[in-house]
């Protein structure tokens, strides 16, 4: 972990101590405005939009007030400074910090996985990325229990420091069974500039809903008919993990209006 990225983990914990109410709340508080911002942009929130993660930020916005909301946005911009200057998964490390998560497996706390380990796993299974990238023009992985992201950013990094544009050249899909993994998954792939579909699974009904990233549609357009081909295999695998139908419920940025 750099000195930077401590300094920016310290100001990400002293903002939301900042604030009011309880500190579940406050980090739910967090996860939604979060989410909704890396979904919309910085378009206005606007509460007649159809997306209920929409109305659910407006409400924190309408209940809280400005000054309250503005301090959630200057933390997201703080996540966004770690994740590009930082080696660690910001939001896992910072959970864990403020007592809702733990690195410990066995805890009655929501697992994240430590990020050390997350990124000797990419090393292992990234290994021969640059002959696939070379081949089809792009890598794809999936995680089906990804929790904060931490093994598909440890993945892009890997990438990365091997000279392969993850925002161009890698395709994850990543699955999460809590709201709370799913937001922050979905806001650190979102913020690194990943193409991702982030879905919430109801491990019970099998129920899953997902999300593009904003990168996603550049991304598609980009890698062209070699993609499609891949996504329109019934068989179709990951080069990591095997690929799974998409949900059947995808919301695309295209769909989203603010």
């Amino acid at each position: 972990m750099t000195t930077l990225k401590i300094g920016l983990l310290d100001t990400f914990l002293a903002k939301i101590g900042s604030l009011s109410g309880p500190i579940d709340e406050r980090i739910n508080n967090f996860l939604i405005c979060g989410y909704a911002r890396v979904v919309h942009g910085s378009r206005e929130y606007n509460p007649r939009n159809y997306d209920p993660m929409w109305r659910e930020a407006t409400d924190v916005l309408s209940r809280h007030g400005v000054s309250y909301f503005r301090t959630l946005d200057e933390m997201l911009d703080i996540v966004r400074d770690g994740l590009k200057t930082g080696e660690g998964d910001f939001l896992g490390e910072a959970l864990c910090a403020l007592g809702g998560a733990s690195p410990h497996p066995g805890s009655r706390l929501q697992y994240v996985t430590p990020y050390e380990v997350a990124a000797m796993m990419a090393r292992i299974s990234m290994e021969g990325a640059q002959s696939l990238v070379s081949e089809k023009g792009f890598l794809t992985c999936l995680d089906s229990d990804a929790g904060s992201g931490s093994g598909l950013i440890a993945c892009a990094r890997y990438l990365k420091a091997e000279c392969i544009d993850p925002t161009r050249h890698f395709f994850v899909e990543a699955e999460a069974d809590s709201l709370t993994s799913f937001r922050m998954a979905y806001i650190q792939l979102g913020l690194m500039g990943l193409p991702a579909i982030v879905s919430h699974i109801d491990r019970k009904t099998g129920r899953a809903r997902g999300r593009a990233t904003p990168a996603m549609m550049p991304f598609s357009r980009q890698a062209g008919a070699a993609f499609t081909s891949w996504l329109n295999q019934s068989n179709r695998r990951c080069d990591t993990r095997r690929g799974q139908p998409w949900p059947s419920t995808i919301a695309w940025p295209e769909q989203t209006t603010g």
